[in-house]
């Protein structure tokens, strides 16, 4: 019987709340049965998000039962800032706007922030892991896999979770609250980007050194611009300083030898 009462008294509400637009002299208990009834309601296709705003001590109840509950910083109770998701601390009601304004462009910030993460992620340990499998060495190393997450992630990251929001944010429709955080449109643009990347790096790394390597004359040269001295000339010059180690080593022993016999030691 009780449900079936709640059952009637729903679908009476359900014909009267799309309608109303002023609620007088309302109760507690009145502000919490409209809030409930709305989150409730089957009059469409998806769930209601109810806002509520509210300064006294009898706003509570509402404030509490609400998806989103807007408290006054200045007049408002402590009854209702505690109930409350989000207190107004100028009593503004544009503030609200200001604050939905705040909160897509923090969403889309945090989106982009996870998209260029996650590409960079993936073509890197793709790319590391399938260097090693294939040519036993992995092409990133680890002072650049350093230099990737922690220079370019790092500013590349913060420019984008930092961008100020534009009014064009409060153009579009609210995103569900069962959407996905990675929607297929951020699947799609990493799959798309960690392809189009991996294809040139994987170019570049099997193709884009000639077959054979350097000639001789080729790395000698560029070792001599570069101030240092060529592998060749070193490993000749290393060969004569120990020859010559081994001689003056010889000529002291010999010495020690004469030394030894003249005062009689030996």
């Amino acid at each position: 019987m009780v449900c079936l009462l709640l059952q009637v008294e729903q679908e009476k509400l359900d014909k009267i709340w799309p309608k109303l637009r002023v609620l007088a002299r309302s109760s507690p208990t009145d502000k919490h049965t409209l809030v409930k009834g709305i989150i409730d309601s089957t009059v469409g296709d998806q769930r209601q998000v109810v806002a509520v705003t509210g300064d006294g001590t009898n706003d509570g109840p509402a404030l509490k039962k609400a998806d989103v509950g807007f408290a006054m910083g200045i007049a408002g109770t402590d009854v209702a800032k505690e109930a409350s998701d989000i207190i107004l601390t100028d009593d503004n009601f544009t503030s609200i706007v200001k604050a939905v304004m705040w909160g897509r462009n923090v969403y889309d910030s945090i989106s982009k922030f996870l998209q260029f993460q996650l590409t960079v992620n993936v073509v890197a340990v793709i790319v590391a892991f399938t260097g090693a499998c294939i040519t036993q060495d992995s092409p990133l190393k680890a002072v650049q896999m350093l230099w990737v997450n922690l220079i370019m992630d790092t500013f590349a990251s913060l420019a984008l979770a930092t961008e100020p929001p534009t009014d064009s944010l409060l153009k579009r429709r609210p995103y569900g609250r069962n959407k996905p955080l990675i929607s297929r449109t951020m699947m799609k643009n990493i799959l798309g980007h960690a392809v189009y990347q991996l294809s040139v790096i994987f170019f570049l790394v099997f193709a884009g050194e000639p077959r054979g390597g350097w000639g001789r004359g080729q790395r000698v040269e560029c070792e001599r611009e570069m101030g240092q001295r060529p592998a060749q000339e070193e490993k000749g010059a290393g060969s004569r300083l120990s020859q010559r180690g081994d001689s003056i080593f010889t000529r002291r022993v010999h010495l020690c030898s004469h030394a030894a016999v003249h005062y009689g030691i030996l």
